[in-house]
């Protein structure tokens, strides 16, 4: 398996780490808005680009290439790359967490009465 299928997990990293953008020159406060999912998953795009051309895996990037992609990664960016974690963040009714597969094993089996 390869890297870029956690190519999601980075834009929820971002969404994390609560990226934001200027809508103005002014620099105010109140003229920053949340970047939403889609933003941010053009981004963890650009990384996958990036590692498409240097023919290397996302894990394989430094901090520093992440960071020339957006300021918001920092050095944890590499514990998005844990298969384990990404499955266990999975914690949506119909997710591939451990708690919600046991959970939709229980509604099976009391519909089936078993």
């Amino acid at each position: 398996m390869t890297m870029d299928v956690l190519a999601t997990d980075l834009a929820d990293y971002l969404v994390r780490k609560g990226v934001r953008f200027i809508v103005c020159g002014c620099n105010q406060t109140d003229c920053y808005i949340q970047v939403p999912f889609r933003e941010t998953h053009h981004i963890s795009g650009r990384a996958v680009a990036l590692a498409e051309s240097r023919k290397c895996q996302l894990n394989e990037l430094t901090v520093e290439d992440f960071k020339s992609l957006s300021e918001k990664f920092t050095d944890d960016i590499h514990g998005v790359f844990e298969f384990e974690a990404s499955v266990e963040r999975r914690e949506s009714i119909g997710g591939t967490s451990r708690m919600m597969v046991e959970r939709q094993v229980s509604v099976l089996r009391n519909a089936l009465n078993y």
